[in-house]
């Protein structure tokens, strides 16, 4: 993504998981500072046309006690390296890859 919005992408949506005040209390592996270093990279390489979001895949599988949600914007084309380090979390990296790419 740093790559894609310092020389070809006219806007580039750079996203990773961090903590929010809903994990305090949560049982998973949270690293804390994922969003502030990719913030941080963006800001040391001057990449005014990237944006930084927080994404959390889980939040786009349907369970029983939680809905979906639907994301607040879509793509015509997703870009991604070295996103699974869990078999576990394959399912959730579908939903949310599926969520936010246009039919």
């Amino acid at each position: 993504g740093i790559a894609l919005a310092a020389c070809v992408a006219e806007s580039v949506v750079l996203s990773d998981f961090g903590p929010t005040e809903a994990d305090e209390e949560s049982e998973r592996l949270i690293p804390p500072k994922l969003l502030d270093n990719l913030k941080e990279n963006v800001r040391s390489n001057s990449l005014d046309r990237a944006e930084v979001q927080h994404l959390d895949w889980y939040d786009f599988l349907s369970r029983p006690d939680h809905a979906a949600v639907q994301p607040l914007e879509r793509f015509d084309r997703l870009v991604a390296a070295d996103v699974v380090y869990y078999k576990a979390d394959l399912p959730a990296l579908s939903a949310a890859v599926a969520a936010h790419l246009n039919p």
